[in-house]
Order: C-alpha cells, then structure tokens, then sequence
C-alpha cells in the first residue's frame, strides 16, 4: 500500500484504516491515510457521488440501467467492453472516448466493422443501446477517421409464399420413473425410481444408494460380492392408446449389459453398436412385442452388484406423448404447429423442430433478416434452402441471412433446440429454476402425478418468425 499510494495509487475505502496488519497492532495505516489525504478516499457506500466519480470512467458521460464495462488501455489504442446485466430491461450509455476512429469487434463472429462515431476534436462521440444480457466489444484507435451514422433502413416485413411448414426433427420421448419392483419374495408398486433404489440398496447391507451420497474408502463399495440367487425385479408399465408407429418403438436403458430385460415377458437384446445420450444408454428395438394398451418392461438384476443402480426408462419413437390422471401414455402423433411442445404432447421432447416457409428474396438489391418474435428454446439455427445461415441465441433475436440467400424462391427455416430439462428433470417437489443438485431429484409423490403436473418448460416457437427485407 505504501508504494501504490507514493506512485500515485488511490485507496478507496468503506472503513476507518484497519487497526492491526498480521494480528499485531499497529497505527501505520492510519498515518498512510493521513500522509495520502487525496489517494485514500473512504466513501459511505456505493451511491456516494465521489466513489461513483473515481469508478466510472470520465469518458461516460450518462449511464442508465445495469450496465458493466472493462476498459484496456494498450499501446496502440483502447478496448472497452459493455456489457448489460439485466435480463429484462435495456442499458444505455452516452460516451466521449478518447481517440479518431471506432471498430466494432464481434466475439461471436470475429468480424471488425467499422462503429459509427461522431468526432469531436480529440474525441469520439457514441451513444449505445443494449438490449437485456446484450454486449458491445470496441477497439478505439488514435488514427483513422471516424465512420458515419448509417442512414435509418427501410425495413419491410415479407409475406411468405405458402404456408408455415412445422416438424419434430428427432424421435419423441417418454421418461417413466415409477415402477413396481420385487424383491425377496415381497412386491412394491408404483414407487418412485428413486425411492426404489434407495429401499433395494438398504436391504442389501447399504445405508443408502452409495453412487448418490456416500463417499468410499479405497474400492470398500465396489469389493462387495453378493451371493448369485440374490436380486430384484423392477417393472416400468406404460400404456398405447391409437394409431402409433409400433416400429418405431425403442427402449433406453443404462447399462444394459447389467440387466436382463424383457417386454410383455418377451426377452429382448440391445441393438448393436447403438446408444442414446450416452454411450452407457442401449437401445432395445420393444417395437414387436408391444400391443394395444398396457405395457411392462421388466429388468431383472441377478447376481446383483453394486452397480445395479435402478434408474428409469425411456420410450422412443414417432407418438405423442398425452398427460393422464397418472403420468402419460403414448397416442398417435399430430401435426405440429405454433406454440409449446409439450402442449403438443411432447413434454418430454428435448432436440429440434423446424418451422419452415418460403420467401422470395433479391438478394442483389437488398439486404435480408430473419427476426423472431416470442419463442423458447437455448438456440435457434436458422437456415436457408437447406443450409446453415446463422444462429440466435440472445436479444434481439435477429440474424442477417442475406449471404445465404438466392434470387427467387428462398427455404427459409427456423429450427429451435430445447434442453434436457424436461427430459431429464427434475420433475417432481420444490424446484427452483436455474438451481438443480442431487437433492432436486430425490422428491416425488407417493403416487404416480398427473402429466400436467410434472414441471417442465414451455419450448418452442411461440408466434411466427418474420423475414425483414432491408432495403440498400
């Protein structure tokens, strides 16, 4: 501190000067304080209009909402990054910096493109909006000459040429996590999978499910032998209701090396060199074994081990899956169209849909644009005539797609991606979003919930995507 502040350092401070360095007592910083009057500021709080003097940089001349910045002074010119915390509301910022000309830098693309600028003297006038969790990266250059403000574009929204086109890209998926289970000649129904577990662990010596919280000394855990009539069943039911592409059925099962699997009391064997998620996840073609109605698939575990960890079942395939009074079962599936998956009998769905149209585009006398109105999902791909164009992830939900598009007809496609939230959970007890551990999985009714009431997200586009025509 002593040679910061003799090098022209500054101390900011929300407290008297410490009374002890190292436990020991002493005065030498309160007479470093009183040595530096004009380097050791101490300020009441954050809102104190000479702390919020030294924090913000001269060059910002207003600033509204939650807006954040790192600014690097390097020898041949500045970087100042923005950034805008908040997720709902836009941050904007009135700056005089310091140099003649102004580059935009694209972390997402790794384009430089020159940032409009008004010069003033030795300075560059710019005002800057950013839209919720937006970010602008600038280099600020002491040479060059500043770029002019754009003329306002002349935007026009296009009608399509035929209508909306929407598709599920992947199969469908159903995830049962209640089963009956027997063990030692006693039988248990529609428990929860991970009740389950935890009661078969404990009545083979364990004091519960050691792959979820116990912590072993050296291989103590995995060393454990069992005798080899020992063992459990576990049964995982669901029901076919309708018109569903039996052929398409297929089982996911971790491990499957592990178990003994059978459907409606047919064995089944996991497809070769095939998996699902994870190599781990096997595959079981169910589709000739499965009939109108109820369903069982059973897992039998005999010798078992300690890696006999019972976790649920998945269902893939082309069906809907429809909410019932307990759980769902698999109907037909129907066209797809606007609006949330899993109001579409997809609740689980976690991959892609397209939503495709067709546009006429002049490519060589306009720009273009694809915007997206209300949608959820972690991504958007957007595509043109079958080919990648451009990504949107983050407000304002925009991307040119003009280098990707053809004079005359355009396929123009949206393709939004969900999340292994409502595939994998959790789904069941208190949950709070953007917080998941172990604990959130371990809760569930005793009995098997309805469908509407497993928590899950509402993916999809919501509303139609527009095609803007920008006129050059």
């Amino acid at each position: 501190l002593e040679q910061f502040l003799r090098a022209g350092g500054r101390v900011l401070s929300f407290v008297d000067p410490p009374q002890r360095v190292d436990g020991a007592a002493t005065d030498r910083l309160a007479r470093l304080a009183a040595q530096h009057p004009g380097g050791w500021r101490k300020a009441a709080s954050l809102d104190d209009p000479q702390l919020r003097r030294l924090l913000v940089p001269e060059e910002f001349e207003q600033i509204s909402g939650e807006l954040f910045h790192q600014h690097r002074i390097l020898k041949d010119g500045e970087l100042l990054f923005l950034a805008n915390a908040s997720l709902e509301r836009n941050a904007r910022a009135e700056l005089r910096l310091k140099g003649r000309s102004l580059m935009r830098l694209d972390p997402a693309t790794g384009s430089i493109v020159p940032h409009p600028a008004r010069a003033e003297t030795d300075r560059l006038a710019v005002t800057t909006e950013l839209p919720p969790a937006g970010s602008l990266l600038l280099y600020v250059s002491p040479s060059g000459r500043a770029a002019p403000a754009p003329p306002a574009p002349v935007e026009r929204t296009l009608s399509s040429s035929g209508p909306l086109t929407v598709r599920r890209l992947d199969p469908n998926i159903l995830r049962i996590d209640y089963c009956d289970w027997k063990l030692a000649g006693a039988s248990h129904t529609r428990l929860y999978f991970y009740r389950a577990a935890e009661q078969i662990f404990k009545h083979f010596g364990f004091e519960a499910n050691p792959w979820d919280h116990s912590i072993q000394y050296k291989t103590i855990y995995l060393e454990r032998r069992f005798p080899p009539d020992s063992g459990f069943e576990a049964s995982f039911h669901f029901k076919l209701q309708g018109a569903v592409d039996r052929k398409s059925l297929r089982a996911a099962i971790e491990r499957p090396s592990l178990w003994r699997v059978m459907v409606n009391g047919k064995a089944v064997t996991p497809l070769a060199n095939q998996w699902w998620l994870d190599r781990a996840i096997g595959l079981y073609d169910i589709g000739p074994h499965v009939q109108e109605g109820l369903n069982t698939i059973t897992l039998v575990a005999q010798p078992f081990t300690v890696h006999h960890e019972l976790e649920p079942v998945y269902i893939l395939g082309d069906f809907g899956a429809a909410p019932q009074a307990g759980g769902f079962e698999l109907v037909a599936p129907a066209p797809l169209t606007l609006g949330s998956w899993k109001q579409q009998n997809l609740p689980f769905y976690a991959h892609r849909v397209s939503y495709e149209k067709t546009c006429r585009l002049d490519p060589a006398r306009h720009r273009y644009k694809v915007k997206l109105g209300r949608w959820s999902g972690t991504v958007a791909e957007v595509r043109v005539n079958g080919k990648p164009a451009a990504l949107i992830g983050w407000q304002p939900y925009e991307a040119d797609i003009t280098p990707a598009a053809q004079g005359g007809q355009n396929r123009v496609e949206v393709i939004v991606y969900g999340s292994l939230k409502n595939l994998l959970g959790p789904h069941h007890g208190k949950i709070e979003r953007g917080l998941t551990s172990p604990w959130s999985f371990r809760n569930a009714p005793e009995k098997i919930p309805p469908g509407a009431d497993y928590d899950q997200l509402d993916y999809g586009l919501l509303e139609d995507f527009q095609v803007v025509e920008i006129r050059r």
